[in-house]
């Protein structure tokens, strides 16, 4: 049986570190290794205990509470450096995994041939399984539309699964700041291999704990980056995706950039939504002129933006609502249907 890491990169967050160990269960059908750096954190104590709790899990825990801090990006690196497994199981540490399906997931990685996969997952506060694809398990990069599908499903972070050899084979260097890094390493694979979906929900994602992003010596210094609920952050956040992108571009074949920027601009009614939500009609004019300001590489594309601005800045959250009320999905979750994409 395959021997699989479970990488978890720790920051500041010992209550979610908590809540994602009494998550995992392992039994004797598989083997596995549970790997936690935390990056200098100054709650590095209270993790340290945290870990000290999980008796039964000793075993199987290896915990490097490093003495510098080196940002998100390096700190994924070490993981993939020090984990022990064929395969690496990346989880942040404020997100969950649903043990129930991690013997299949496992099975599926030691029965195939994949060497990148993602795995389904589900939000606390929704029912819903996003990441999955049709009825199958694999889909194999061959076109522009796909390498978007994986840029957006190897944004997060959990649920990604690679083998550690051919991650090593690429000899990644030169990541810090990058916030992005996985959609990186992830799209170089899967040019190379394709890229598996795997329809179990493996983890469950709660998004609340401590961003370190823009407050830690390791990373830019940001104070949009490290709170989650200013309006302008996605802005930093995004300028931080596109230069993840252009460098994949320089790195595979396919052309894909220009497809990326389409679907980017569609997807954008979110982030006006965001905006509305934050800070009402007032927000939004905030963030489109923060938005334009930018200067993204949308070209014609910003036709979107427009649109959407107007949209949101005359009729609010309405269309949403509308959309919810008559087809039980918001208006970003049909076109995800509709593209095929998530």
């Amino acid at each position: 049986m395959t021997k699989l890491t479970i990488c978890i990169p720790s920051y500041n967050r010992p209550v979610q570190l908590r809540r994602l160990l009494n998550s995992i269960e392992i039994n004797n059908s598989f083997t596995c290794q549970i790997l936690i750096i935390d990056d200098c954190s100054p709650k590095q104590r209270e993790i340290t205990a945290c870990i000290e709790e999980f008796k039964e899990l000793s075993q199987f825990i290896t915990y490097i509470p490093l003495k510098q801090n080196v940002g998100f990006d390096e700190n994924a690196l070490n993981l993939i450096n020090h984990a022990e497994g064929e395969f690496l199981l990346f989880v942040t540490d404020d997100d969950i995994i649903n043990s129930e399906y991690l013997e299949k997931t496992i099975s599926y990685i030691s029965n195939s041939n994949a060497k990148l996969a993602v795995t389904a997952y589900t939000s606390s506060n929704s029912n819903n399984i996003n990441r999955v694809f049709k009825s199958s398990f694999d889909s194999i990069l061959c076109s522009s539309k796909d390498y978007v599908k994986c840029i957006y499903n190897c944004i997060l972070l959990s649920g990604i699964i690679i083998s550690r050899s051919e991650i090593l084979k690429l000899n990644i260097k030169e990541v810090k700041g990058m916030i992005y890094s996985q959609v990186f390493w992830s799209s170089l694979i899967a040019s190379k291999h394709g890229i598996a979906y795997i329809k179990y929900p493996l983890i469950t994602i709660f998004a609340d704990g401590e961003v370190g992003w823009g407050k830690n010596s390791g990373e830019p210094s940001n104070e949009f980056l490290a709170d989650r609920k200013n309006i302008f952050s996605p802005i930093f956040y995004h300028k931080a995706l596109f230069k993840t992108i252009l460098r994949t571009q320089e790195n595979v074949k396919l052309k894909f950039f220009q497809r990326f920027i389409y679907e980017y601009s569609i997807r954008s009614y979110q982030l006006f939504i965001r905006a509305y939500v934050i800070g009402k009609r007032k927000g939004v004019y905030l963030f489109f002129k923060s938005f334009l300001n930018e200067k993204f590489p949308l070209k014609q594309n910003y036709i979107f933006i427009f649109i959407y601005f107007f949209i949101i800045l005359i009729f609010g959250r309405f269309i949403e609502r509308f959309s919810k009320i008559l087809f039980s999905k918001s208006p970003a979750q049909i076109f995800k249907k509709i593209k095929g994409v998530d």
